[in-house]
C-alpha cells in the first residue's frame, strides 16, 4: 500500500504543470526599462494566458524622473515540436503610461509637462520562450510592435522569472 501511494505521488508530481509566472522584463511591451509581471496560464497545459504588471522608466525627458506603466494582456504559447519546454509565444495587450515617453520631441525647444499625457499604447508581439530547471525557471526574448496615438515602433524585450 505504501508503495502504491509513493508511485502515485511521484507520477502526479512529474505531470505537475506550473500555471503561474512571476518575472522581470527589460524593455518589452510594458514600455519600460524594467517591469515586474505576473502571468497565469488558463489551462493545465501551455496555451492561453493572462498577464498584468507594473513598469518603471525614465528616458531623460527632464519632465518627470519617475514614470511608470501598467501593462496587461493575453498570450498564447505554442509548443515547439521535439522540444517539450520550448515555445513560440504570441501576445497582444495594452499598456497605460503615467507619462508618454515615446511622443516625438518638440522641435527647437525643451519638452514641458504640456508635451506629455497619460495614455494607452497597444501591442502585438512574438517571441521565443523556454521553461528550465524542472519547470521552475522561465526566460523569454521577444519583439513587439507598439502603437499609440502618436506613432508606432518595434520594441524588443527580455524576461527572466520564476514559475509556480
Amino acid at each position: 500500500m505504501l508503495f502504491l501511494c509513493l508511485v502515485a505521488k511521484l507520477t502526479y508530481s512529474q505531470k505537475e504543470i506550473h500555471q503561474n509566472d512571476l518575472y522581470a522584463e527589460m524593455f518589452g511591451t510594458p514600455i519600460s526599462i524594467v517591469s515586474i509581471n505576473y502571468e497565469r496560464q488558463l489551462q493545465h497545459s501551455p496555451g492561453l494566458g493572462l498577464l498584468v504588471g507594473i513598469g518603471y522608466y525614465n528616458y531623460g525627458s527632464g519632465v518627470d524622473d519617475n514614470m511608470f506603466s501598467l501593462p496587461f494582456g493575453i498570450n498564447y504559447l505554442i509548443k515547439l515540436k521535439g522540444h517539450e519546454k520550448s515555445f513560440i509565444q504570441l501576445a497582444m495587450g495594452a499598456t497605460w503610461s503615467s507619462e508618454e515617453g515615446f511622443k516625438d520631441p518638440p522641435v527647437g525647444r525643451y519638452a514641458t509637462k504640456d508635451d506629455f499625457d497619460n495614455m494607452f499604447s497597444y501591442s502585438i508581439g512574438a517571441g521565443f520562450r523556454q521553461h528550465l530547471l524542472n519547470d521552475k525557471l522561465m526566460w523569454r526574448v521577444d519583439i513587439s510592435y507598439i502603437v499609440n496615438k502618436y506613432r508606432g515602433f518595434l520594441f524588443p524585450g527580455l524576461s527572466v522569472g520564476y514559475r509556480f
